[in-house]
């Protein structure tokens, strides 16, 4: 008997029906259902990306303001100007007049993206409250005035850029986010290496601020010059650089956050640099600091330092900063500075103290134990014995006149305390009266905020007065600059580590 195969069954499929009638839907259907169910909701929830993820990859400079008014006072206009708000200026940047749909309340980022890859290197990130009203608003046909940025609705947050992709792309983003911590106003962190090398390129270079960091440090654009590369499709360009190229490999990273009456500044050094270990030492040490000298009542800044190790950070710090110490102060790894102290007596303080005169300069005042003494000779000072004075010519010029100006021919003079075993050294006019004062009144105290319950071990601690403050720190405590919450009035200064890394807090006391 031969087997005849059926033919397959071709009739339309059927639903299987319950007993009550009703269409059952196969089991295997129940997991396509509820993925068409997610990616619908998801469609219609508009799913936000985090704020971190709104960075670009290629960002290397990024602000973070904790809303549109911070935004506005980090940008403040000098005081009788009459320019717009900063957020109206932004919102007719952005094609977005008014800034429609954007949240007033949450925060909001300025970044600069890589300069090299396109026209225009800044790039927003906006909080949005209504993506509709944003949409609307920028494809405004009846918009007066537009200009080269796009803006593109991501969930909660808006990009806006001159770059049509990046601002596609935000959203899937890695770059670096600078935290905002409770009661902060803004922070901004940097790629410090990538920023350099932004810094310097010649369209950049000639505008501030970095045009006058730049000149500090020894970076001269007008040498700039550029010649074949050896027969490849190009040149190279050369200009004399100063200590630029020192400074961009000291850091990796660099962030401020700025509350409303301090700041808090963090740079990472380089995981060669000499600090790396003294900063992991100094954060280890759980020894009680030594007592510093006091410094003379009347001083309008001052600088506390406990120990060899702290006065070593400080600098390096300084120097990796790009200070130009005198080279007979840095030579043998800062030799000059007595690095080899060792003990309860290797405390420093150094001081500013007004000069007598019409001119405003400063009187350099330093205290501590003789056997720890700094080599004065290496800073252009003469050195008096014990007790006597000497003439000061034209020596340390820079600091006797921080606000400019050259100092007048004044003297140095030595004497030691009248307690303990402690002596002074004052340069500058007034020397000898102003050191026999100190030197009768000066004792070694706690350096201020050490051991407080939760603070981090203080490198050296430092501070200045409300109008040496203004003079010495410029515009960068005036309405907009990076300093300005510490503004009117005196200032504090403690440098420590945290994370390996080294912090400088700024905080003003009194005033306002």
């Amino acid at each position: 008997m031969t087997h005849v195969p059926t033919a397959p069954d071709r009739s339309p499929a059927r639903t299987p029906v319950s007993a009550s009638g009703r269409r059952r839907w196969p089991l295997a259907l129940v997991p396509v259902l509820l993925g068409l169910a997610y990616v619908g909701g998801d469609a219609l929830l508009a799913r936000s990306p985090s704020l971190e993820a709104m960075v670009p990859d290629d960002a290397i400079l990024v602000w973070r303001y904790r809303d549109l008014d911070a935004f506005d006072a980090a940008h403040a206009a000098p005081e009788g100007s009459n320019q717009v708000r900063a957020s109206e200026e932004l919102g007719a940047q952005v094609n977005l007049p008014g800034l429609p749909g954007i949240a007033r309340d949450r925060p909001l980022l300025e970044a600069t993206l890589d300069p090299t890859r396109r026209v225009d290197a800044r790039f927003f990130v906006l909080p949005v409250e209504d993506g509709g009203a944003v949409r609307k608003a920028f494809a405004d046909p009846g918009l007066v005035e537009r200009h080269a940025r796009h803006v593109v609705v991501h969930g909660a947050w808006a990009a806006a850029a001159w770059d049509h992709r990046a601002a596609l792309d935000a959203g899937r983003g890695r770059g670096g986010l600078p935290p905002l911590p409770d009661g902060a106003r803004f922070s901004v962190t940097a790629d410090w290496r990538r920023l350099v090398d932004a810094a310097v390129l010649p369209w950049v270079a000639e505008r501030p601020p970095y045009a006058g960091v730049l000149a500090a440090l020894g970076f001269r654009l007008d040498s700039l010059s550029t010649a074949p590369d050896g027969g490849a499709d190009g040149a190279v360009a050369k200009v004399e650089a100063g200590r630029v190229p020192f400074v961009r490999e000291a850091w990796t990273r660099a962030t401020l956050v700025a509350w409303d009456d301090r700041v808090e500044l963090t740079l990472v050094p380089a995981p060669e640099s000499e600090l790396v270990p003294l900063l992991r030492a100094h954060a280890a040490d759980t020894s009680p600091l030594a007592e510093t000298p006091e410094p003379p009542a009347d001083a309008a800044a001052w600088i506390r330092c406990p120990d060899a190790r702290s006065r070593k950070i400080l600098a390096l710090a300084l120097w990796y900063a790009g200070v130009a110490w005198p080279e007979a102060v840095s030579k043998d790894g800062f030799a000059a500075l007595r690095l080899d102290a060792a003990g309860p007596g290797e405390a420093w303080t150094v001081a500013a103290v007004p000069s007598p005169g019409l001119l405003p300069a400063w009187t350099l005042a330093w205290a501590g134990r003789g056997p720890a003494a700094p080599a004065f000779a290496a800073f252009g000072l003469p050195v008096p014995a014990v007790g006597a004075t000497s003439p000061l010519a034209r020596g340390i010029a820079a600091l006797r006149a921080p606000f400019g100006g050259e100092p007048a021919e004044a003297e140095v003079a030595r004497f030691p305390a009248a307690a303990g075993d402690l002596e002074v050294l004052v340069a500058g006019g007034g020397a000898e009266p102003m050191a026999r004062r100190y030197a009768a009144e000066v004792r070694a105290t706690a350096m201020p905020g050490a051991g407080a319950a939760g603070a981090r071990r203080p490198i050296v601690t430092g501070y200045l007065k409300a109008l040496d403050a203004q003079r010495v720190l410029g515009p960068a405590v005036e309405p907009g600059g990076l300093l300005s919450s510490v503004a009117g009035g005196d200032v504090e200064v403690v440098l420590t580590t945290a994370d390996g890394a080294l912090v400088l807090g700024v905080r003003r006391v009194g005033g306002r």
